[in-house]
Order: C-alpha cells, then sequence, then structure tokens
C-alpha cells in the first residue's frame, strides 16, 4: 500500500464463520517490518514449526488481537494505526490459533479480521505492546483455588523503549485461558502506585475484548507494568504449564498507546529451575530461557512431582518475588536493550493489586 492511511479499528471487526465458531480460539496480526520475500504472500504455515520460513520469525510486533468472545473495537477519533508510511510494517501475518477439543474434522476455515481504513490521518500514531509474563516458562501447580503469576513490564525496558514525555495509553486487553479468574494490571512509578491499566475480577475465557480505559494514562520511561493472574486449577490433577494451546495457560495483556514506539514485548521471563531444589534436584543448571526454541528440560521433573504445600508456596514465591529475566523486544524481534535483569524486587512493589495477591496455604 502506497498511500500512508490510519487502521481505525483495531480488531477490524473479526470475522468467523458459523463452521468455525468454537474452533477458532485466537487471532493475532503481526506487522514485518524487515524485507520478506513477497512469494511468501498468502502462503499457509504451521506457527513456530519448521516449516515456517525463518525470515518470518522476526515478525512479531502486534498490529491487532482478537480473542474469543470479542467484538469489534475501535480507536479513539484522534489515534489511528498508520499504514504505508515510513517506519510501517511492510508485510503481515494473520496467526490463527485453533482449540478443536471435539476433534471435529472437515473443517476449512476462512476467519479473519475485516479492515477500516482512512486517508484521512488522525493526530496520533498508535502503537501497541505486549507485557505480562513470558509464556514458555509459567507453571501453574494442581489443585488451587486462587494460584497467582506475575508479569512484569521493567523499569529499565520502559526507560529505553518510550520518548522522555512518556506515552499515552488509551486501552487495553487482558489475556488468560480456561484456568484464569481474575486478572490486574498495575502501574508504578518507582515504588509508588500509579493507578490500574485494567482489571477483570470475573474473567471469563469466552468473553474476552479491548477496552478503552476511561481515562487516558501517561506511561514514563522507567515506569513499571505489574500483570497479576489468578488461577484456579482444582480440577487439574497435574500442572498446567505454559503454552498456546487452551489446555496450557498464559499471563499477559496488551496496552495500546501512543504515540508509536520501536516496542513490541515487554515482559518478565520466570525462572522455574529455581524451583528444583524443592524436589530434591540441583538448581545449578544452565538454563536457555533467553532462546525460545530451548527444551523446556525442567517441565519433566514438575509433571510427576508429589505436589505438597511446601513445593507449591515455593513456585508462589518463585512467580511473584523472584528477579526474573526481562524479554525487551523490538520490532523485528530484537533487543532493544541488552539488558537481561530487571531491576525492581516485585515484592518491593505496595498497591491494590495485594488485594488478589493470595498465596495458597
Amino acid at each position: 500500500m502506497s498511500l500512508v492511511t490510519h487502521l481505525i479499528s483495531s480488531q477490524f471487526g473479526p470475522v468467523i464463520p458459523p463452521e468455525s465458531k468454537g474452533v477458532v480460539h485466537h487471532i493475532i496480526l503481526y506487522g514485518c517490518y524487515a524485507p520478506v520475500n513477497e512469494s511468501l504472500h498468502g502462503v499457509g504455515y504451521t506457527c513456530y514449526t519448521n516449516s515456517m520460513p525463518p525470515e518470518l520469525f522476526d515478525c512479531r510486533h502486534p498490529i491487532a488481537v482478537w480473542a474469543v468472545g470479542g467484538d469489534d473495537f475501535y480507536y479513539p477519533d484522534n489515534v489511528g494505526l498508520s499504514i504505508g508510511g515510513p517506519g510501517d510494517p511492510t508485510f503481515a501475518i494473520l496467526e490463527t490459533h485453533y482449540n478443536n477439543p471435539e476433534n471435529k474434522a472437515g473443517i476449512i476455515d476462512n476467519s479473519g479480521l475485516r479492515i477500516w481504513y482512512t486517508s484521512e490521518l488522525r493526530q496520533y500514531d498508535a502503537g501497541l505492546v505486549e507485557t505480562g509474563a513470558a509464556v514458555a516458562t509459567l507453571i501453574v501447580p494442581p489443585q488451587q483455588p486462587a494460584f497467582q503469576v506475575r508479569g512484569i513490564c521493567a523499569a529499565n525496558c520502559s526507560q529505553d523503549a518510550f520518548p522522555p514525555t512518556g506515552v499515552k495509553a488509551f486501552a487495553y486487553m487482558l489475556h488468560a485461558h480456561q484456568l484464569g479468574r481474575k486478572l490486574q494490571m498495575s502501574h508504578y512509578r518507582g515504588s509508588q502506585f500509579i493507578g490500574e491499566l485494567g482489571r477483570d475480577d470475573q474473567y471469563d475465557f469466552n468473553y474476552q475484548q479491548s477496552r478503552l480505559l476511561t481515562e487516558e494514562t501517561t506511561i514514563m520511561p522507567g515506569d513499571t507494568i505489574v500483570l497479576d493472574c489468578i488461577y484456579d486449577s482444582t480440577s487439574r490433577p497435574k500442572p498446567t504449564f505454559g503454552g498456546l494451546a487452551t489446555h496450557q495457560e498464559m499471563c499477559v495483556s496488551w496496552i495500546y498507546y501512543y504515540p508509536r514506539t520501536e516496542i513490541a514485548f515487554c515482559q518478565s521471563i520466570l525462572l522455574p529451575h529455581l524451583a528444583l531444589p524443592l524436589l530434591g534436584y540441583d538448581a545449578n543448571v544452565t538454563v536457555d530461557y533467553i532462546n525460545e526454541d530451548a527444551p523446556n528440560f525442567w517441565v519433566n521433573y514438575f509433571i510427576n512431582a508429589t505436589w505438597t504445600p511446601a513445593i507449591t508456596n515455593g513456585i508462589q514465591q518463585m512467580q511473584t518475588t523472584v528477579d526474573p529475566l526481562l524479554r525487551c523486544l523490538r520490532t523485528e524481534n530484537r533487543p532493544l536493550e541488552a539488558r537481561n535483569k530487571h531491576d525492581i524486587l516485585a515484592a518491593s512493589l505496595t498497591g491494590p493489586h495485594s488485594e488478589i495477591s493470595r498465596t495458597p496455604k
């Protein structure tokens, strides 16, 4: 598209055919900022497998998100997502996730997103950043009525990601899977609680919607965003691990903001290997948490563990108070800065988020 335009509906209106309802789980439209061979246009692949061309793995900047139960979402009148201009994505990937527990056969899916755009440019270019906990290292122990996982967009990531005058957050979307019960996104400046950026005390997996904030919130460089997710795993006899499948779990949120910057992901990476001593194993191992393709060998240790209160409480502490690694990535899936440690312990933060921070006894 050579004409510079603004997208004015970030959900673009979900298009889910009747035969695909109940099977399409969520859709993410990612932008590609590095050159992509045009021969890849219109070709489908199984995501994150060897069949997917390597150059597409770097297309990880979210442009739009939709999840089951969601409806149309429109930008405010002064904001649009720029397409066709300098610094805009040159290629897009529509990533569709499916959930087919009944193993229905013969479904040919044509789901997608309907796009509205305008050549009457608005005042600000919007950005979308994914926050929360990196999926690959998340653990929810079994038989827990209110287990907490915390994801952090750290101060030293926002320091490098946002301009000196800050950015304006105007909307958000919270996302977990079937065990999610409560999600809250809190905003801090140092250890001072600024306010909530999103909250859902009655989270329903079947109703997920991007929502406008009542008032725009300024996020300054050096601010911290904390996402707390509460899960009910009393129906599960085994631990639930993070993953893209519906039976797995996630603790993520998306923040819509302006003006747009290069930031794509601002998340924390939990460190499950630190809990191995609780199971009688040595935690002094080399673990590659940065490379998403690295095998998660630690999963096998937890699958058949005998889940005592001590182990559960240890995992809880590890996922809410231990200083995590930082996942701070720009548009082309490259680190924004070579900083891997988050500089504020989650335990030092104080504010209303503690209302839903319940550790199982």
